[in-house]
This record gives structure tokens, C-alpha cells and sequence, in this order.
């Protein structure tokens, strides 16, 4: 699921703001490990990888006034948390039986 966000992100000349879920980070920091040892991609800040809790991370990322869109997968229950004037495009996964 990592490359299914990132690919049209960046394929689409966007840059990224990755938080995995605190549960399973280790798919996703393994995965920017391999990004950086081949050098894409090529400019500094382009893919991003931050990891933490989604009650203070991902809420930081969401209230963010620099982020134009948030994308994830998963649960789709934010919280009680608004809107943040539309910049959510929910894409829910069940990943579990």
C-alpha cells in the first residue's frame, strides 16, 4: 500500500508527508531506507517519513495549514475531528480478517 500512495504522488510532481501506522511502522521505514540508498527521490524533501501516534502526529499533519490534501488508509473515524475544509480524500482498507 506504501507504493500505491506514494507512485501517483510523485508521479504527479507532488511532494510527501508519510506517517505509517504506529502499529506497523517498520514496512514503511524500511521502505524509505531503500528510497534514500538509491537516491530517489533525487531532490532532498521530497518523500518525507515521520512516525508517532495519530492522536499527535497525524493530528498535527491534519491541522497543518501547508498541507492542501491528506490521503490515508484505514480506519475512517478521525475523531470527532472536522473537516479541515475538505482536504480529506478517505480511501478505507480493511487489512485485518
Amino acid at each position: 500500500m506504501l507504493c500505491w500512495k506514494i507512485g501517483p504522488a510523485l508521479a504527479t510532481g507532488n511532494t510527501i508527508v508519510m506517517k505509517p501506522s504506529e502499529l506497523t511502522p517498520l514496512t514503511a521505514l524500511m521502505a524509505a531506507d531503500m528510497i534514500r540508498e538509491v537516491g530517489f527521490p533525487p531532490p532532498p524533501g521530497v518523500f518525507n517519513l515521520i512516525v508517532g501516534y495519530g492522536d499527535t502526529v497525524g493530528q498535527a499533519i491534519s491541522k497543518h495549514h501547508g498541507i492542501e490534501k491528506v490521503a490515508f488508509t484505514g480506519s475512517t473515524n478521525l475523531r470527532g475531528q472536522e473537516d479541515h475544509g475538505g482536504r480529506y480524500q478517505e480511501q478505507p482498507q480493511k487489512c485485518y480478517p
